[in-house]
């Protein structure tokens, strides 16, 4: 698992702590070896000026690939949440679609088994394991049991087959989702990303040890609240970089839905 990952399954409060520190050393540290090797300059300094122009550049090229990570990381976020919705979506279509059969026969009911059973599967077996970056060998086999199940069925009028036709149409989209979710799940920021992340952090918040004032304690202050602004921003690129670890983790809650409506007394229906 990449340390990304293990820090989004820490609590909240260490794993800001654990990014804070990262940038919060550069950035006090630098001040202080600076002030420590040289002394404060005169009244008239001229350096800073030449310093401050190149910092305002180096930030704003920090700045803009921050932003362009927490989009795409946000991006990702949404879509693994909008993902989530749409295979419980295409399952409850399912699910309504045999609660309401005109005939419901044994197949129809060992379907309907199938769907809920399946539901469950996710929430209570491969959400966890998607948590661990693991596969759910018990949830593969059962949305293989309602594929089975949904081939089994034996339409006996026109009706029926068109009913039929809808169940495996949404099948279809709920396998595309499913596939979606199980490789998001996986994805993260690649190792370069991470790399150019944290060493543009340390050359941006390192700068401080080019500006010097006459008094200490505000020029701390300020480097201070950079480093905290810094880590704000990559600790949210860090929880929200696997949609499915983590506190801010997507929830199964379209999957709860469909459970409510499919029985819960078999698993797969009548035998």
């Amino acid at each position: 698992m990449p340390l990304a990952a293990r820090i989004c399954l820490w609590p909240p409060a260490l794993a800001f702590l654990a990014v804070a520190s990262i940038f919060m050393i550069v950035s006090i540290g630098s001040l202080l070896l600076s002030w420590r090797l040289q002394p404060p300059p005169g009244p008239e300094p001229k350096d800073p000026v030449v310093a401050g122009a190149y910092f305002g550049f180096l930030a704003v090229i920090y700045a803009v690939l921050l932003a362009f990570v927490a989009i795409s990381v946000w991006d990702s976020y949404n879509q693994a949440l909008l993902t989530s919705e749409q295979e419980s979506a295409a399952l409850l279509a399912v699910a309504r679609s045999l609660n309401t059969h005109p005939h419901p026969t044994p197949p129809v009911r060992r379907l309907l088994g199938a769907v809920g059973h399946y539901a469950r599967c996710v929430v209570d077996q491969e959400y966890p394991a998607m948590g661990r970056m693991e596969r759910s060998s018990e949830t593969v086999e059962a949305f293989q049991q309602v594929w089975a199940a949904a081939n089994a069925l034996d339409p006996a009028t026109s009706a029926d087959s068109n009913i039929q036709q809808n169940i495996l149409a949404n099948l279809n989209d709920a396998q595309r989702a499913r596939v979606t979710r199980l490789l998001l799940a996986r994805r993260g920021l690649p190792a370069v990303l991470w790399i150019v992340i944290i060493c543009g952090g340390w050359l941006a918040l390192g700068f401080g040890a080019f500006f010097h004032g006459e008094r200490f304690w505000p020029l701390l202050i300020m480097n201070a609240i950079l480093g905290l602004s810094v880590s704000l921003v990559v600790f949210a690129i860090v929880e929200l970089n696997y949609p499915y670890l983590g506190s801010v983790s997507v929830a199964p809650e379209g999957f709860n839905f469909v459970i409510r409506h499919t029985p819960q007394g078999f698993p797969h229906g009548d035998q």
